[in-house]
């Protein structure tokens, strides 16, 4: 069950992270994206931070790729900084 849970997680994170690069893609802007207000609606940051370090290398590197696109906004990025996701990230990575 917990499995299933981890892959239904990742299947939607993986599902937002191309809808917000498709979004990106068609709008040169550096507008926020109804996907990114909605993340920062629902404190995406904070609910991902458990994420990382997790064991399960598939959804370690989805929930990368979605803080890697989420960076990009300022304030989901101070999000990421002041939860501490930095060193977090860098010791996940390192390993």
């Amino acid at each position: 069950m917990k499995q299933f849970a981890s892959r239904r997680c990742m299947q939607r994170l993986d599902k937002l992270t191309q809808h917000n690069v498709r979004s990106r893609a068609h709008t040169h802007t550096h507008t926020r994206t109804h996907t990114q207000e909605k993340m920062a609606e629902c404190k995406i940051v904070d609910k991902l931070v458990k994420f990382v370090p997790v064991r399960n290398d598939v959804l370690l590197m989805s929930v990368l790729r979605l803080l890697h696109n989420l960076s990009f906004d300022a304030p989901l990025r101070d999000a990421m900084v002041k939860n501490g996701l930095v060193p977090k990230v860098r010791s996940a990575c390192s390993v």
